[in-house]
C-alpha cells in the first residue's frame, strides 16, 4: 500500500487532536511515534494548526517489525534522527513492549504466579536483561521509556531494570509504566516516585471496574482471588507514593472519553451500568485526588509540570470549562460530564455546543 500523503496525514491529526479537545484534553503521551506521524505534527504546530501538547514515543520492539533492535533504534536514537524538540511537541520518549495481554492460549503477558486456567506462566515479548540494557541506553541518551506491562511479571522486570538503570545513571529522566495493571502489594513501595523517578500509567478504564467484554475472562485465566489483589490498585498505588497518572488505551477501546476514567477511579464501577457491581471498593480514590492524576500528575508524565498541570502564575494557560462541578455531584454522574471550553496556551481550541 503507498504511504498516505503529507495533507492526508494532517487531516486525520487534526480530526484526532478535535476529537480530544472535545473532552478536554489539551496534553497526550502518544505510542508507536514514527517520521510520518512526526512530519504531520511539526507541519501542524508550524501553521499554527496543532491544538494539542504531543509527547512522542517511538515505536520499538514491536512483534510487527521484522529487523533488529539495534536497526529500529538507530531511526531515533540520536538527536539528529529524532529532530529537536518545540513548544508543544516532545520526541524525547520511546515505547518499549514487554508483553501484550493475558492470554491463556498463547502465552500472553507473563505472570508471577501461573495461570489459573493453562499450566503457563506466559511469554515475554523482551527479556529481562535485554531489557534493562536497552533502557539504559535509552536512558544515557535522554529518552524517556514508555513500557508496556499488563503482566505482574513485567511490571517486576520493569521496577527490577529502573532501579538497576538508577543505580548506574542517577536520576535521569522520567520513565513510565505503561498499563500497570496487576501489581503485587509487594511491590508497591517500589512506585514510589522518590525512589526511581517514574511514573505509574494506569489504562484503561474498564480494567479497574467490571466488564463483562473484558476483564471477566483476564479474571477466571488469572485467577478471581489473586486478580483481586494485584488487578490496578489504584488508591494502593497513591498510599504508597505512586505519581498516578491516565491513559486512555484508545484506540484499543472505543472511546477516549476521560470521565469514564475518573468516575471509575471513584467508584470501582463501570460508569452507567451499576448492575456490573462493583470491585475492590477498598481501591477508591476520592475526586479530589482523580483530577489531580488527569491534570498535574499527566503533565508529571511529561516532564512539563514547572510549565502545566496546574493553574498558577507564570505556567501555560491550559485549562476547561464544564457544564457541571465535579466536587458537587454524586460520583455517578461524573461521566456524563460535557467540556464548554478547551484552552491551549491561552488560545480557546473547542468551543462546546
Amino acid at each position: 500500500m503507498p504511504p498516505p500523503k503529507d495533507e492526508e496525514v494532517q487531516e486525520r491529526a487534526i480530526w484526532i487532536f478535535d476529537k480530544l479537545n472535545g473532552y478536554g484534553i489539551t496534553a497526550i503521551v502518544t505510542a508507536q511515534l514514527d517520521p510520518v506521524r512526526i512530519k504531520a505534527y511539526r507541519a501542524l504546530e508550524a501553521k499554527n494548526k496543532l491544538t494539542i501538547r504531543v509527547q512522542g514515543s517511538w515505536d520499538f520492539n514491536t512483534r510487527y517489525v521484522t529487523t533488529t533492535l539495534e536497526e529500529q533504534a538507530k531511526t531515533f536514537m540520536t538527536r539528529e534522527k529524532r529532530g529537536k524538540n518545540s513548544p508543544l511537541i516532545n520526541v524525547d520518549g520511546v515505547k518499549v513492549y514487554m508483553d501484550g495481554v493475558p492470554n491463556d492460549a498463547e502465552g500472553g503477558a507473563p505472570m508471577i504466579d501461573r495461570y489459573e486456567t493453562a499450566p503457563m506462566f506466559g511469554t515475554p515479548s523482551i527479556d529481562e536483561s535485554t531489557f534493562a540494557t536497552w533502557m539504559l541506553r535509552f536512558d544515557t541518551e535522554g529518552l524517556k521509556v514508555m513500557a508496556h506491562a499488563t503482566g505482574s511479571l513485567s511490571v517486576r522486570h520493569f521496577l527490577n531494570s529502573i532501579e538497576a538503570v538508577r543505580r548506574a545513571n542517577g536520576e535521569g529522566p522520567r520513565h513510565h509504566l505503561a498499563h500497570s495493571m496487576l501489581v503485587y502489594p509487594s511491590e508497591l513501595e517500589r512506585l514510589d516516585i522518590k525512589r526511581s523517578n517514574m511514573i505509574t500509567e494506569v489504562s484503561p478504564f474498564n480494567i479497574w471496574v467490571p466488564d463483562p467484554s473484558a476483564n471477566y475472562a483476564w479474571g477466571k485465566m488469572i485467577g478471581r482471588d489473586l486478580f483481586n489483589i494485584t488487578q490496578t490498585p489504584i488508591k494502593s498505588m497513591v498510599d504508597a507514593g505512586a505519581v498516578v497518572t491516565y491513559g486512555s488505551d484508545w484506540d484499543n477501546v472505543p472511546d477516549p472519553n476521560p470521565w469514564m476514567g475518573v468516575e471509575g477511579m471513584v467508584t470501582r464501577q463501570y460508569p452507567g451500568h451499576p448492575e456490573y457491581g462493583q470491585w475492590n471498593p477498598d481501591e477508591r480514590i476520592d475526586v479530589e485526588t482523580a483530577i489531580q492524576i488527569f491534570t498535574r500528575n499527566g503533565a508529571m508524565a511529561m516532564q512539563k509540570e514547572d510549565e502545566t498541570g496546574t493553574i498558577e502564575v507564570g505556567k501555560s494557560a491550559d485549562f476547561i470549562v464544564l457544564n457541571q462541578n465535579l466536587l458537587k455531584i454524586p460520583p455517578e454522574n461524573i461521566h456524563k460530564t460535557k467540556v464548554l471550553q478547551t484552552v491551549l496556551q491561552g488560545k480557546t481550541v473547542y468551543t462546546g455546543k
